[in-house]
This record gives C-alpha cells, sequence and structure tokens, in this order.
C-alpha cells in the first residue's frame, strides 16, 4: 500500500495554492472528498500542515428543514 500511495501522489495532479481570503476547494469537491474519507477501508497516511474538521462546519438536522424551505420562499 505504501508504494501506491507514493505512485499515487506522484502522479497526481499539482493544484495552485488559493488566493489569500479564498477557499481551496468548492463545498462540493469538499464534500466528496469528506465522504470518500469516511468510507470503509480509508485511512490517511500523510498529511502536510494541519488536518482539521470545521466546529462548527453544519447544520443540526433539526434546523435543516427551516433552512430549506427558507431558500425558496417567495
Amino acid at each position: 500500500p505504501q508504494s501506491v500511495a507514493r505512485d499515487a501522489v506522484r502522479a497526481a495532479e499539482r493544484v495552485p495554492a488559493p488566493l489569500p481570503g479564498q477557499p481551496a476547494a468548492s463545498v462540493e469537491e469538499a464534500e466528496r472528498v469528506a465522504a470518500w474519507l469516511e468510507s470503509p477501508g480509508v485511512r490517511i497516511m500523510e498529511v502536510t500542515g494541519d488536518w482539521a474538521w470545521p466546529l462548527h462546519g453544519s447544520i443540526s438536522i433539526t434546523d435543516l428543514p427551516r433552512h430549506a424551505l427558507a431558500s425558496v420562499a417567495p
């Protein structure tokens, strides 16, 4: 697994750092990566820098309908 991971890193696309104050990825991209990281058999092998999830990065399940309805209300 280590050699496969190293080969994948070598072949990966290089993405430039975001501009100051700008997100590094879209919300959709972050959600896809998060879903993949939470799937069975996936593990983080190496991190450069910090790894953190936002403390209040989501809304509660009880507030979801209110937010969803507010976004479509006239």
